[in-house]
């Protein structure tokens, strides 16, 4: 079939679902090396995804064949590697942790913005409404040199800390 974004698409129809006008495809895997060899084999043999596209993203149908009777034993679900499935999950919601402990909760789009801009150079996390630097400097609102601060001990982490602000601040505001 062809799709509506230019995409053509073979396979067998596995299933379609009435509700979400969705279809899945079982599509061959193939690998560069077994192009050749992917015309001679047969369903059951082989690797398979299952693509789903919705039905309304389909352009054309290009070759509808019934299945034979002999193909009907390949329609079995696929063997699923649930550890490969759970390591991929893990991983994704690791991803999405880390990426939303990089957006500041009940802070300014400015702040953000900051914040952003600072993480460019340096590790910078949120503490509430506070962003901590290198894990030694704290930048409190409205987020200026004058609101940095560092333990004792840390003064060249502060200083190197207050010039990246001044320059990332300089790039944040707009052209006069």
């Amino acid at each position: 079939l062809s799709t509506t974004l230019g995409e053509i698409v073979s396979g067998e129809v596995f299933a379609y679902d009435h509700q979400t006008k969705c279809l899945v495809i079982r599509e061959r895997k193939v690998d560069v090396d077994e192009a050749d060899k992917v015309l001679n084999q047969t369903p059951s043999s082989g690797s398979w995804n299952a693509r789903i596209i919705n039905a309304s993203f389909i352009k054309e149908v290009l070759s509808a064949e019934r299945p034979s009777s002999s193909d009907s034993t390949s329609l079995s679900l696929p063997v699923v590697d649930l550890d490969r499935c759970e390591k991929r999950e893990k991983r994704s919601l690791e991803d999405a942790q880390k990426r939303a402990e990089l957006i500041g909760i009940g802070v300014t789009r400015e702040a953000q913005s900051v914040f952003e801009a600072l993480a460019k150079t340096m590790p910078c996390k949120w503490d509430e409404t506070k962003i901590i630097v290198l894990g030694e400097v704290t930048i409190e609102s409205p987020y200026l040199v004058q609101n940095c601060s560092a333990a004792p001990g840390s003064e060249s982490t502060l200083d190197r800390v207050k010039k990246v602000l001044v320059e990332e601040r300089k790039k944040l505001q707009p052209a006069k």
